[in-house]
């Protein structure tokens, strides 16, 4: 019986210990861990970072407006681009600040739709003109005045001016 047993031990003498009850794999888990949670806290303060610097609309589309004025955009050869981008700014703010969407709207959609809620018909009438004004440079290549171009960029920095002093409701 005894040389049985002798022989058990025999076939069983050497010990495997698992990858997973090793040290090295629970210093790799730590080390996982710790890149984890340091991702998280990082994403985190980004993000909470990024919200602090968002400006005010108004501030955005002046901005905005300033840089297409200083471009060569603003000019006769370029009369086309300069309508698109300043309709699309204009959009832009008017779906911030009415907190609907212009921006995938038409021109008289976007009309119809102001019409609706801007109650002051001073801002209707100034949007209505650049909105009408613009339709054939921009998609008939049509000619325009250098005049007329900076009258419709002052305009759109006064519906910023009028909309910022105003609420909603009036």
């Amino acid at each position: 019986m005894q040389e049985m047993n002798e022989q058990l031990y025999d076939i069983y003498t050497q010990w495997h210990v698992p990858f997973w009850q090793t040290p090295l794999f629970w210093f790799m888990c730590g080390l996982c861990f710790v890149v984890v949670v340091s991702a998280l806290i990082g994403r985190f303060i980004i993000c909470w970072l990024r919200k602090k610097n968002i400006l005010p609309y108004p501030i955005v589309a002046r901005n905005d407006l300033k840089k297409l004025q200083e471009s060569e955009y603003a000019s006769l050869q370029h009369a086309a681009f300069f309508y698109v981008t300043l309709i699309t700014i204009l959009k832009k703010y008017l779906t911030a600040y009415y907190s609907h969407d212009f921006t995938s709207k038409t021109d008289q959609e976007c009309l119809d739709a102001l019409a609706s809620m801007a109650h002051n018909k001073q801002l209707y009438d100034i949007v209505e003109h650049i909105l009408n004004g613009s339709l054939t440079v921009r998609f008939a290549q049509a000619h325009v005045v250098e005049q007329v171009i900076q009258d419709d960029l002052d305009n759109v920095f006064q519906v910023i001016t009028i909309t910022q002093f105003q609420n909603k409701s009036e």
